[in-house]
């Protein structure tokens, strides 16, 4: 147990949530960021300063997740999943524990 929530922590979809639909999380990031000349310090590409009050700097496997694969058909697209999960957490959960079992 530990003191995210009063109640401990807590098991759900707000990681897809959070990269699919936040305002401030990484596919505005990316945008802002992703522009020539390419001068951004990749140490903090992705970071967003207002997560839950603390900052946090989003992997290249969290950005795998948000956006659909270049060029298109490359590769699978993980970005459906986390559209669906983002906005249904029971579709979350029933998927996870699938894939756990």
């Amino acid at each position: 147990r530990d003191n995210y929530t009063p109640e401990g922590p807590i098991f759900d979809n707000e990681f897809f949530r959070y990269i699919m639909q936040e305002p401030t999380g990484p596919i505005p990031t990316f945008a802002t960021n992703f522009n020539p000349p390419f001068e951004q310090d990749f140490s903090t590409w992705f970071l967003d300063h207002a997560f839950h009050g603390t900052a946090l700097n989003m992997l290249d496997t969290d950005m795998v997740l948000a956006f659909p694969p270049h060029p298109a058909g490359a590769y699978p697209d993980y970005s459906q999943d986390s559209i669906a999960f983002s906005v249904d957490n029971e579709l979350f959960l029933k998927a996870f524990f699938a894939a756990l079992d």
